[in-house]
């Protein structure tokens, strides 16, 4: 059985997820098979992230395999993802320096580039007050 989970971890990178779900079918109960999916989805996050998953507590079968794909899911797309820069996501606004703006022209820099990246869905939080500048 360890044999055929470690089979199944080596072909994962010509896996889609239907096949995987057609190649976990080891039992015909299936608590057993979401049991072994998991062990699977365990070898997988460490062969391919290099991720240690360990549980604190016990989780119904149904929740940790709904986790495990979750986490898989996210670093596929993540890995996959285009990296750009903010200031090339917002489009590239162009400000005045900081050194050459009076207290009002910075609030209002201040006030533009907040809207901007409102615009595009980015809110900026600091923990403790901060001045304009």
């Amino acid at each position: 059985m360890l044999w055929q989970l470690s089979q199944l971890v080596l072909q994962k990178e010509t896996m889609k997820d239907e096949q995987f779900d057609e190649l976990s079918q080891f039992s015909p109960d299936p608590f057993i098979n979401l049991g072994i999916e998991n062990e699977i989805l365990r070898l997988r996050l460490s062969a391919e992230l290099g991720g240690v998953y360990e549980l604190t507590t016990e989780l119904p079968p149904e929740v940790e395999n709904h986790f495990l794909r979750s986490i898989l899911a996210f670093e596929r797309r993540f890995a996959e993802a285009r990296r750009l820069k903010l200031y090339d996501l917002i489009g590239r606004p162009v400000f005045e320096p900081g050194v050459n703006l009076g207290e009002d022209a910075v609030k209002e820099a201040l006030v533009r580039i907040k809207t901007i990246l409102a615009g595009n869905d980015i809110v900026v939080e600091f923990i403790r007050p901060r001045d304009d500048r």
